[in-house]
């Protein structure tokens, strides 16, 4: 079960956790990429549908393709 979010961080999907940090944000913009694990139908299926979401609201393609973790 997800953990609550707090209100006012209308997050698609519901993460597990999440925590506000100061003077931490992120901007989307055209060249953004939602990357997946690798080999990883459901995380594909859930990028897919949240880059759908995120497609509407921001007009940006925001591809979606696996790629490996950040070391």
């Amino acid at each position: 079960m997800a953990a609550e979010v707090p209100p006012g961080w209308p997050l698609v999907p519901a993460p597990v956790s999440a925590a506000a940090a100061d003077g931490t944000w992120f901007t989307l913009t055209a060249s953004t990429r939602v990357h997946t694990p690798p080999g990883s139908a459901e995380a594909a299926a859930v990028a897919a549908q949240l880059a759908g979401l995120l497609r509407r609201a921001t007009g940006h393609p925001l591809p979606v393709a696996e790629a490996a973790p950040a070391d």
